[in-house]
């Protein structure tokens, strides 16, 4: 076998990376001085919300921001002064309006106040510089504090955690709350003000808050489907038409949905980007007749994305991306960070927005590319893999493999072909990205579907334990949200998990090197020598 070809999934072929033309490839020193403060703010402000909670008190609006901070704080945004100010001012206040309320309700009723000695400064009249300084010394501070294992579980801790912000947000949308989620991530942050919390009860809370995300994601899916209908297989278009054109990005169907009312007779076409394909799969928001398909070739590749793209871009809420400074004056957000140049939509005003695509080119002339098929039909996928899973009890299966939705580069491909080709009779794929039509993959046409996922090993694991299927992952796409989905795979007793390699605009670095570390995932290498490792005996 020949096994000198190293597969490495992103970055190959001629494909675009910012972080390759730039070296922007982590985050940067100032930017991580500025997160500490902000981390420092969300975990003292933690420790008082809690004390409140016991009191019986619960501040809406408080609850509000801190979900917003934290679901903000994506790895690469870039603060201006101003923004920042904006976000510690707030933050400041918040902190300033619980601390002064708990003092007042435990002297009101004669108990005795807890204290918790503040490492911030007021935000008031200090400038960037200052803060940054401020950050530096507090992660000085907490190097000389926490263990190596400590500073690697908070960070992943921040992953998850802003995960399940995320998907807050969008279901707080759709007029759905999650209480216990937000008191669990406060208990979680309020852990991270201790030096002192041993290793074994931050892995446990690190658990629980990894299996809170997956629920949330769960009750996520369901709400979307009661809010826009059950979904459907659906054809969707990847050619352009002569008109005005809209590219919406991200994961928040409520906000593309708010878009799709707000151009309605505008005579301006909406196209999808990356994940948000899925919305063609739900009949009400399929009903738009201005949702007209999807554009561009996945979230790893944005940036080409975006600059070819003649019309004005949404990111959507949260959508992790790094713009180019080139044409940001198109491009629009409803982040409450939003880098310099770009447009804020506010209170669901996207008059900036429809203003900036009808003055822009447009398309000129149509281009037929085809269309792609999205199948995401969860009874007949789930009827065949009980199928499956009875086969697997008779023995007849052996290994059962999990293939991603991948980016589609040259590399990819090659890799994936070779690699089911070498998939026998005892072999079984739930394969989101490749097929090559043999009866023994099963091909989800869809973006990944994580709760699908979790549902297949469920149907898989009734009758046989999750060590004795020994299921192999292969997660094709790596971003923010794909790292709480392999951590959750990991906790759910997943021992083979492959992963490919992130790009550094999308996930610190140092994150992924953590979790791969830490959690015993393996990259890619070659098919023969990958499928060989897998599949070998314990």
């Amino acid at each position: 076998m020949n096994h000198n070809t190293n597969y490495n999934i992103t970055n190959k072929d001629g494909e675009f990376d910012e972080c390759l033309t730039k070296g922007i490839c982590s985050i940067s020193p100032s930017l991580s001085f500025l997160h500490e403060v902000i981390k420092s703010y969300l975990k003292e402000l933690s420790f008082y919300l809690l004390k409140l909670k016991e009191l019986g008190v619960n501040n809406e609006k408080i609850k509000e921001n801190v979900i917003d901070v934290i679901s903000g704080l994506i790895v690469n945004v870039d603060y201006s002064e101003e923004q920042f100010a904006k976000v510690s001012a707030r933050l400041h206040r918040d902190l300033t309006q619980a601390k002064d309320l708990y003092f007042s309700l435990c002297k009101k009723n004669n108990l005795k106040a807890e204290f918790m000695r503040s490492k911030l400064k007021s935000p008031e009249k200090h400038s960037l510089s200052d803060a940054i300084r401020q950050g530096q010394a507090l992660i000085s501070n907490k190097n000389g504090g926490f263990t190596i294992e400590q500073k690697k579980l908070f960070e992943l801790n921040y992953i998850v955690i802003k995960s399940i912000c995320i998907h807050l947000v969008e279901l707080k949308e759709l007029d759905v709350d999650n209480e216990e989620a937000y008191e669990a991530m406060l208990s979680l942050l309020n852990m991270m003000n201790s030096f002192d919390v041993p290793l074994e009860e931050l892995n446990e809370a690190f658990r629980n808050i990894v299996e809170l995300d997956q629920d949330i994601l769960q009750k996520l899916q369901q709400t979307r489907e009661e809010k826009y209908g059950e979904i459907v297989p659906t054809e969707v278009s990847l050619s352009t038409r002569p008109n005005k054109a809209i590219l919406v990005t991200g994961t928040n169907l409520r906000e593309l949905e708010l878009l799709l009312i707000a151009t309605e007779n505008k005579d301006i076409d909406i196209y999808t980007h990356g994940y948000m394909i899925i919305a063609h799969s739900f009949p009400k928001l399929k009903a738009y007749p201005h949702l007209v398909g999807h554009f561009g070739t996945g979230t790893d590749t944005y940036l080409t994305d975006f600059a070819a793209f003649p019309g004005a871009i949404f990111m959507t809420r949260h959508s992790f991306q790094r713009v180019e400074k080139l044409y940001r004056s198109s491009i629009f957000t409803t982040d409450l960070i939003a880098p310099k140049g770009i447009g804020t939509i506010k209170n669901n005003n996207f008059e900036p927005l429809i203003k900036s695509a009808l003055r822009a080119k447009g398309f000129t002339k149509s281009e037929d590319k085809g269309f792609i098929r999205i199948d995401l039909q969860e009874r007949k996928i789930l009827q065949k893999i009980t199928e499956v899973a009875k086969k697997i009890e008779k023995g007849e299966i052996k290994h059962f493999f999990v293939i991603g939705r991948a980016t589609h580069t040259k590399t990819q491909k090659d890799y994936f072909k070779k690699f089911l080709d070498l998939l026998g009779d005892d072999c079984f794929a739930l394969s989101f990205s490749y097929t090559d039509k043999s009866k023994n993959i099963l091909l989800v046409q869809s973006e990944y579907s994580f709760h699908l996922i979790y549902k297949a090993l469920k149907i898989l694991t009734r009758k046989i334990t999750i060590a004795e299927l020994d299921p192999i992952i292969l997660y094709t796409r790596c971003d923010a949200l794909t790292i709480p989905n392999i951590l959750h795979t990991k906790f759910l007793g997943v021992n083979k998990i492959y992963s490919s390699d992130c790009s550094p605009s999308l996930v610190n670095p140092s994150i992924v090197e953590a979790t791969r570390e830490m959690f015993d995932i393996k990259k890619y290498t070659d098919p023969e020598t990958d499928f060989e490792e897998m599949t070998k005996e314990s």
